[in-house]
């Protein structure tokens, strides 16, 4: 039996999860190698959240655009990432814009 790829992101992603927490609750002060390794683990539930994203998008075919209608979104960048900032419909003789909730 073959896994699938997202499931299998989301499971080392709850792992990662599971192994943040356990690190906070442990008594005392953390270690510098605590504090590496808790820094290590965010980067990679943040890398694999994305490759999660990029999955799911990829099964979800987009909306076809009616005749004489466009739609796109606007994102703005900052440290290296892009982030939907609105999605814009332009019909013809009408533009409305809706605001996408931030994360």
């Amino acid at each position: 039996m073959r896994t699938d790829p997202a499931t299998a992101i989301k499971r080392e992603v709850f792992q990662l999860i599971d192994q943040q927490i356990e690190t906070r609750r442990r008594d005392g002060h953390l270690t510098d190698t605590d504090l590496v390794q808790f820094r290590l683990r965010s980067g990679r539930i943040s890398d694999l959240y994305q490759e999660h994203d990029r999955i799911v998008r990829s099964r979800i075919s987009p909306p076809r655009d009616l005749p004489g209608r466009r739609s796109f979104t606007v994102v703005r960048g900052g440290a290296g990432r892009c982030c939907p900032v609105q999605r814009v419909v332009v019909e013809p003789k009408i533009v409305s814009a809706t605001k996408i909730p931030s994360a």
